[in-house]
């Protein structure tokens, strides 16, 4: 009240009573305009006058509001990290955050009223790339990445229309988001991805080296591989070609000594047993001898039948492999005293001769070694 009664009191010595305050009114607090009209004699004694007192709580309270969201606006404009300025038509800043003040080295009144250019730029006019001169030429939003060699940083900067109420254009608000850190990693990401697609390529390069050396390797192997089952082949079939060489020749010896030198052999036994019957030769001592002689020769054309037979009996060849096996090993049992016995199952088996010869002497080679290790 002492605000009130003091307005009063220096109405009543003639000032202009025209005041706001609070009033508590039904258990609340109000708003209102008080302005008094008064009139005074010539010597200035109060006579009269009117007043008027209009309820402004509503526009108090309007006022406050602004008054708050202007202050939180301008807390908010100023805990931003990003620089940012409201710039007018000719460049000059209207309004700078403490961040952008802080960068240039200023206090944000101190920002007030220069040249964005000449204190962000160092230059004596904008530059070709700047957004803010994009944005007063078409009135629309503008964003690029710009290195800012005066302030040794690169910045993501988009600026933003402002108008009038009439919808004029008269500036715009100007961001400029430090991206320094950002642009280093990506540097540091493009160093590496080129370090690595080097290092790619070096080892793809050794890779398909390594490659291209295995694979000549591999086809050298297969070629010695392909040599090697040649060379077996061949020296399978020159063994086959051996074998019935070989073959061929015993059976060629053999008839040789059976036929030939068995027949002759035949003819001197029967020659000797023919001089025998002569008288003259029937002397006690020189038939004895006659005698010996004889044995020996039925002896040696037992031998020659036996080594032809060895060498290819000739019942291999007919009637066959199974006779001749049978054969064979009566003629073991003969010779080695051991017992054994042939039992062949009823199947009809069919070889070939080169078939028929090799099953016999390996049946040949193995009743040999059971002579050899028997006790």
């Amino acid at each position: 009240m002492n605000y009130v009664d003091t307005k009063w009191n220096a109405g009543l010595r003639g000032d202009l009573y025209d005041i706001e305050h609070r009033i508590i009114a039904d258990g609340k607090t109000k708003w209102v305009r008080e302005k008094a009209y008064l009139e005074f004699d010539p010597e200035n004694k109060l006579l009269g006058g009117f007043g008027i007192t209009q309820d402004i709580t509503e526009k108090k309270n309007a006022e406050e509001a602004l008054q708050q969201a202007a202050e939180e606006w301008a807390r908010t404009f100023d805990s931003v990290p990003d620089l940012i300025s409201i710039i007018d038509k000719n460049h000059t800043v209207i309004r700078a955050n403490k961040a952008l003040a802080q960068r240039l080295g200023l206090t944000t009144d101190q920002c007030k009223g220069i040249r964005c250019y000449e204190a962000i730029h160092g230059l004596s006019c904008a530059p070709g790339f700047c957004p803010h001169s994009q944005t007063i030429f078409d009135g629309e939003t503008h964003t690029s990445e710009v290195h800012e060699p005066h302030l040794n940083s690169d910045f993501l900067v988009s600026t933003a229309p402002l108008t009038d109420n009439r919808g004029n254009f008269i500036g715009s608000v100007h961001v400029a988001r430090d991206i320094t850190l950002r642009k280093q990693l990506e540097q540091q990401l493009v160093r590496s991805r080129d370090a690595l697609e080097e290092l790619v390529m070096e080892r793809t390069a050794d890779l398909v080296d390594a490659n291209e050396r295995l694979k000549k390797e591999i086809r050298e192997r297969i070629q010695k591989e392909k040599d090697l089952i040649k060379s077996h082949q061949q020296l399978r079939a020159l063994t086959h070609r051996v074998d019935e060489v070989a073959e061929a020749e015993r059976m060629r010896i053999s008839r040789e000594i059976h036929d030939e030198l068995g027949h002759l052999l035949t003819v001197i036994k029967y020659d000797i047993e023919g001089m025998m019957n002569k008288q003259e030769f029937a002397g006690e001592p020189v038939k004895t001898d006659f005698e010996s002689l004889k044995s020996m020769i039925e002896s040696l054309i037992d031998t020659v039948r036996k080594i032809a037979t060895d060498l290819r009996p000739g019942i291999l060849d007919h009637p066959g492999l199974i006779p001749a096996i049978d054969w064979h090993v009566k003629q073991f049992r003969k010779r080695s005293k051991i017992s054994c016995q042939f039992e062949p199952d009823e199947s009809e088996l069919t070889f070939s001769k080169n078939e028929t010869t090799i099953i016999f002497r390996i049946f040949q080679e193995i009743l040999t070694q059971v002579w050899l290790v028997a006790p």
